[in-house]
């Protein structure tokens, strides 16, 4: 039986680069945090070739919002590469070109040997405050690129979890050239044809980009990230690039890491969602579904009430009523997307005013 479907339109838009501000306290008053959310890195490849003036690009979108976020006087800004999953390779190179002056970006080893460098060529840079980027275990390929040229270049901290660990390079090869029966589709072969080097000359490949900054109690799965793949490709060295970088003095970084896990330490909110972490770790470890009617009905019932008391011990923390402890109690009307319920941006937010008020680089 052959179903057909049609793939909905992808629209750039949906996924496209936001900007907002947070406040957090500094004393005795409150200061402006920017915020920039880039969910993938994209270009208008259309659009571009056909000469448009106004193309879409995650490049030219970071550098509208920046704009926009000097007009609200913000003291630092974050990038939030959480759950970005890479894209084009040369928006990440021209991404990182807007927070330093110029130099090589990425390294690319082909199969022969042969190496490529991606540089920003541009003198000009869009913003030299404060910096901080935030990355999780999701964040990968051209999104390591990026969290890892700033972190060589040290222009600024890298917060979070490890990243993903994929530091190669895949072309789709179209079987059709080769087949003379037009008749017959063979599909596509994805195949692996180079691998990324930071300008440091380490590879991402299994490794990752590790953070300045670590949320040491969020736990990874097992089974995650290139390195969990049957016959990926090991993790590599090559010489490093030529280029500058500032410097982070490491005794000052030890002293925002500090301040960082004192806060974590106490902070519920945080405690809350490493609780929640856990609890969906665990649940996809379970290999096993009982086939008894019953049996899965108390189930359902034990994991429901244990949804709704995980949810209402989270509403109180942000001062929510509570929603009704019955299975069938109507959903709370908050928007948890709201970065006011994101205690890992908010906490990143508090490392970024230490940052701004100390500074590090030199």
């Amino acid at each position: 039986r052959v179903i057909e479907i049609t793939r909905g339109l992808v629209k750039l838009e949906d996924q496209a680069a936001k900007g907002f501000t947070i406040e957090r306290p500094d004393g005795e008053r409150k200061i402006k945090i920017g915020v920039i959310e880039i969910p993938t890195f994209y270009l208008d490849f259309d659009a571009k070739s056909q000469g448009s003036e106004d193309y879409k690009s995650t490049t030219r979108d970071v550098k509208k919002i920046i704009s926009e976020l000097y007009t609200q006087e913000v003291v630092g800004i974050i990038v939030d590469v959480r759950g970005n999953g890479g894209g084009s390779l040369s928006e990440a190179t021209s991404l990182t070109g807007l927070f330093i002056k110029n130099g090589p970006v990425v390294q690319i080893k082909d199969a022969s040997g042969r190496l490529d460098v991606e540089r920003d060529t541009d003198d000009g840079i869009s913003y030299q405050g404060p910096l901080v980027v935030l990355v999780d275990r999701n964040s990968a390929s051209a999104s390591e690129i990026f969290a890892g040229a700033i972190q060589d270049y040290q222009r600024g901290i890298i917060v979070g979890e490890t990243t993903f660990g994929k530091g190669t390079v895949q072309n789709l090869i179209d079987l059709n050239r080769y087949n003379k029966n037009k008749t017959e589709k063979l599909g596509q072969l994805k195949a692996t044809l180079a691998q990324f080097f930071r300008v440091n000359g380490e590879s991402t490949q299994h490794r990752g980009v590790v953070p300045d900054i670590q949320f040491s109690g969020l736990l990874s799965p097992l089974e995650h990230g290139e390195k969990s793949l049957d016959n990926a490709l090991p993790w590599a060295q090559i010489s490093p690039a030529s280029y500058s970088s500032n410097r982070i003095e490491k005794e000052k970084l030890t002293a925002l890491i500090l301040r960082h896990e004192a806060r974590v330490k106490d902070n519920l909110k945080i405690q809350h969602f490493m609780k929640i972490e856990k609890a969906t770790l665990k649940a996809r470890d379970i290999k096993q579904l009982s086939l008894l009617l019953k049996e899965r009905a108390d189930k359902f019932k034990k994991d429901k009430l244990s949804q709704i008391t995980s949810e209402n011990n989270f509403r109180s923390l942000h001062g929510l009523e509570p929603l009704n402890d019955n299975l069938d109690g109507e959903e709370g009307s908050e928007d948890y997307s709201d970065p006011r319920f994101d205690s890992i941006l908010q906490e990143t937010a508090n490392i970024l005013v230490d940052f701004a008020n100390n500074s590090i680089t030199k």
